[in-house]
C-alpha cells in the first residue's frame, strides 16, 4: 500500500475512526443495555465512561511501544484485543463484566488511535503531511455522522449485542488489512530503547518543546469545545427542545457534517494558506459561535433553529483546526512521533472528559443549553488564548509550515 494513495488514506482514517465509532454506535443501545441487566438501571452511560478512561490512558504507553517496536505490532495487537473485547461485550451476561470488557476495548482503542498520526509523520512532511492529516480527519468525520444512525438501525432489527459484535468484526477486518497491506514505516535504526530512563527522557523532550505543547493544547481545547456539545447533545436536543430519538440522530448527523466540511476545506487550502492562519481564522469563528450561543442562552432566546447553525460552525471550525494543529504539533517530533502522538491523544481525551464532567455538574444549577454553551465558550477561549500566546512569544520564522 503506497503512502498517499486513496487506500492508504481510507485505512488510516478507518483506524483513527474506530474508537469514535465504538462510542457513537453505542449511544442508541444504552436504554436496551439498562433494560437487559437488573443492576444497570441509570448506569448505562458508564459503558461510555469506562471506554473513555481506557482510551485516555493507553496512548501514554502505546506511543513509546510503537516507537520502540514499530507501528505494525502495536496496531495489530490493539486491533485484535479490541475485536476480542467487543465480542466479549456481546456475549457477557453480567453488567460489571460488560464494563470490564468496555474498559479493555477502550484500552485497545487507545493503542489503535496513536499509530496513524505517527505513520503520517514517518512518511510525509510539510504541506503533504498537512493535506494528509486533513484527509484523515475527513474520514474520521464520517464516524459521528453515520455511527448513531447505524446503531439505531441495527437496534430496530437485532439486539444490542450485535452492536458490539459488529464493532469486533470491523476491528478484525482492519487487523487483516494491516497485516497484509500496510508496511512498517518506522526505521529500525531510529528505534530508541524502552528503559525507564529513556522513556522519561523522551517524554521530557516532547513536553519541553513549546511548539508541540502549545499546538497540542490548542487541538485539545478545541476538541473539548466540540466534546462538550456531544456529551450534552441528548439533554439539549431531546429533553430541552423535545426532539424524538430519530430526529435527534438526524440533527446530530447534520451538525457532524461540519467536521467533514472543515477537513475538506483544510485539505484544499493547505497548499495556499499557512497552518497558523487557518487555525487563527477557525478559532475566531469558533469563539464567535460559542459566545453568541451563550448570549442567546442567557437571554432565553436559544432555539433549535439558532443552536444548530452555531454548533455547525463549531464543528466546521474544529475540522479546520484539528489537522493543522496536529501537523504543527507533530512537525518537530520526527524522532519520537508515536510518543508525541500518544501524549497528544491523552491530553485530548482528558480535556474532553473534563469538559463533559463540568457540563454535567453545571446542569444541577443551570439549564442544559446554558451549561453546554458556557463550557464550550471557556474551552474555545482557552484554545484562542494559547494560540495568541504562542504567536506573541515565538518568532514567525519558527512556525511550522
Amino acid at each position: 500500500m503506497k503512502p498517499g494513495s486513496s487506500a492508504f488514506i481510507l485505512l488510516l482514517g478507518a483506524l483513527s475512526a474506530l474508537p469514535p465509532i465504538a462510542i457513537d454506535m453505542g449511544l442508541p443501545a444504552i436504554p436496551s443495555i439498562e433494560a437487559a441487566f437488573a443492576d444497570a438501571a441509570g448506569r448505562g452511560p458508564l459503558t461510555l465512561s469506562v471506554f473513555l478512561f481506557g482510551f485516555a490512558v493507553t496512548p501514554l504507553f502505546a506511543g513509546p511501544l510503537a516507537d520502540r517496536f514499530g507501528r505494525r505490532p502495536v496496531m495489530l495487537s490493539g486491533l485484535l484485543v479490541f475485536a476480542f473485547a467487543a465480542g466479549a461485550c456481546a456475549f457477557t451476561t453480567d453488567f460489571s463484566a460488560l464494563l470490564g470488557f468496555r474498559l479493555l476495548q477502550g484500552i485497545a482503542g487507545g493503542a489503535c488511535a496513536v499509530v496513524p498520526f505517527a505513520i503520517v509523520r514517518d512518511t510525509m512532511d510539510g504541506v503533504e503531511a498537512r493535506t494528509m492529516f486533513a484527509k484523515i480527519m475527513t474520514v474520521i468525520g464520517v464516524a459521528p455522522l453515520v455511527a448513531p444512525l447505524i446503531g439505531s438501525a441495527m437496534l430496530g432489527i437485532v439486539s444490542w449485542e450485535m452492536v458490539y459484535l459488529s464493532q469486533g468484526m470491523v476491528a478484525f477486518i482492519l487487523a487483516l488489512t494491516v497485516a497484509f497491506c500496510l508496511p512498517e514505516t518506522m526505521d529500525k535504526d531510529r528505534r530508541p530503547s524502552l528503559s525507564s530512563a529513556t522513556l522519561a527522557s523522551r517524554y521530557v523532550e516532547v513536553i519541553a518543546n513549546r511548539t508541540f505543547r502549545n499546538f497540542t493544547l490548542v487541538y485539545a481545547f478545541s476538541f473539548a469545545c466540540k466534546f462538550a456539545y456531544i456529551s450534552a447533545s441528548a439533554a439539549v436536543f431531546i429533553q430541552t427542545f423535545g426532539l424524538s430519538a430519530s430526529s435527534f440522530a438526524l440533527t446530530f448527523g447534520l451538525m457532524s457534517c461540519g467536521l467533514i466540511v472543515g477537513s475538506s476545506l483544510s485539505a484544499r487550502l493547505s497548499s495556499k494558506i499557512s497552518p497558523m492562519m487557518l487555525i487563527s481564522c477557525a478559532l475566531c469563528a469558533m469563539n464567535f459561535a460559542v459566545l453568541l450561543s451563550l448570549l442567546l442562552a442567557l437571554l432565553d432566546l436559544a432555539t433549535l433553529w439558532t443552536l444548530v447553525p452555531l454548533v455547525t460552525i463549531v464543528t466546521i471550525s474544529f475540522g479546520i483546526i484539528a489537522p493543522n494543529a496536529v501537523h504543527c504539533a507533530m512537525q518537530p517530533m520526527s524522532g519520537v512521533a508515536a510518543t508525541a502522538s500518544g501524549l497528544s491523544r491523552s491530553v485530548q481525551m482528558v480535556l474532553g472528559a473534563a469538559a463533559s464532567a463540568f457540563g454535567a455538574m453545571a446542569t444541577s444549577t443551570l439549564t442544559p443549553v446554558i451549561s453546554m454553551s458556557a463550557v464550550m465558550t471557556v474551552c474555545a477561549a482557552a484554545a484562542g488564548g494559547i494560540l495568541l500566546w504562542h504567536r506573541l512569544h515565538l518568532p514567525a520564522a519558527s512556525e511550522p509550515g
